[in-house]
């Protein structure tokens, strides 16, 4: 039962950081980092 929980948790907290932005703004992290390396 917990980790049904912990998968539902998981699931809404992806959600939300995809509806907040956050996963682009990571992504355009990655991209500046990977631009100063070369």
């Amino acid at each position: 039962r917990s980790r049904e929980e912990m998968r539902e948790l998981l699931a809404a907290k992806a959600n939300v950081d995809r509806l907040m932005g956050y996963g682009e703004e990571r992504q355009n992290d990655r991209e500046k980092e990977q631009g100063q390396d070369r």
